[in-house]
This record gives C-alpha cells, structure tokens and sequence, in this order.
C-alpha cells in the first residue's frame, strides 16, 4: 500500500466515528503534508488550513469508495486478461488440432 493510500485509509477510519472535519495531526503525526496534497489532487479530501501548520481534512465521496472502486478494477482487469489468455490458448489448440488433420487427410 503507498504512502498516500494509508494516509487515506487513516483519515476514513477516524472520520468514520467522527463525521466533522478532521484535524491531521489529532490521527497521527507521520502524515505527510505531501500525502495530503497527493489526495487533495486526486479530488479523494477536502483541505483546509487550522493556521498553526496543522490542517482540517474531510474525505470526499470519491475518496470514501476508493479503496472499493480499486478492488472492483483490479478484479476486471484479472478477468479480462484471464479469459484473453484462455481463448488464446484454446484457439491454439483448435487450429493445432486442424492442421493435422487436414494434413493426415492429404
């Protein structure tokens, strides 16, 4: 798991029992400001400054189903190549098949 994506899953599970705005470093204080930027980008938080190099952060919707939308494509993109290599391996075998017995008919 990045570096981003434990500071994400901290802030879901504090912001779970406590549905205001979270103050960083009441979690813990080895969360990065560059982690929380990263997210800030991605659109996953809500920033906002406390004043005293401390920040207020509220996980977006986006940001709360991120780990459950990165399962779900990392299930599709196994399917996917799993049936690819498959039909891949299938139509080897049917045209490895039908080669020789065309040859044998000759």
């Amino acid at each position: 798991m990045k570096s981003y994506e434990r500071t994400l899953k901290k802030l879901i599970d504090f912001s779970n029992s406590h549905p205001e705005m979270v103050f960083c470093d009441s979690i813990d204080k080895s969360i990065s400001f560059g982690d929380l930027k990263f997210l800030k980008a991605k659109g996953l938080i809500e920033l906002k400054s406390s004043g005293d190099n401390g920040y207020y952060a509220t996980v977006s919707e986006s940001g709360i189903t991120y780990f459950s939308d990165k399962h779900d494509k990392n299930i599709s993109f196994i399917k996917e190549h799993f049936f690819k290599f498959i039909s891949g391996f299938a139509s080897g075998i049917l045209v490895t098949v039908v080669s020789s017995l065309l040859l044998q008919n000759k």
